[in-house]
C-alpha cells in the first residue's frame, strides 16, 4: 500500500506493482491496455462501486493502481498516446507514434 493524492487529498489507497507480469509477458502496449487497464477499472468502478485508475509505467513495467480515483476517458488518458515497444511487437512501426491496437 502505498500513498496517492486523490482530489487534492493524500490518502493511503494506492498499491505499486513492481513488474507486471502481463505486460512483461506480452509485451504489447495495446494488450495491457485493452486487457487489463480498461476491464479493471471498468469493474472496480461499475461493479463494486469503488473507482480505479490504473496507470501503467511501460518504461519499467510496473503499474500504479489508485483506488479512490475515478479513471480518465481514454482520450483524457495518457496511455491513448502511448507508442509500441519497437523492439518486441511485431506490429510496431517506427513511422508510427502511437500502438495500432489501442482503441477507444
Amino acid at each position: 500500500v502505498v500513498e496517492v493524492e486523490v482530489n487534492g487529498v493524500k490518502q493511503k489507497s494506492g498499491v505499486h506493482i513492481k513488474k507486471c507480469r502481463y505486460l512483461e509477458n506480452s509485451g504489447c502496449v495495446g494488450m495491457c491496455v485493452n486487457m487489463c487497464k480498461i476491464p479493471t477499472q471498468d469493474f472496480f468502478t461499475n461493479e463494486f462501486g469503488l473507482p480505479l485508475t490504473m496507470n501503467p509505467n511501460f518504461e519499467d513495467m510496473s503499474c500504479d493502481m489508485v483506488y479512490g480515483q475515478a479513471p480518465p476517458t481514454f482520450e483524457e488518458d495518457p496511455v491513448s498516446k502511448q507508442p509500441c515497444y519497437a523492439d518486441i511487437c511485431s506490429l510496431a512501426k517506427s513511422s508510427s507514434t502511437v500502438c495500432p491496437k489501442l482503441q477507444a
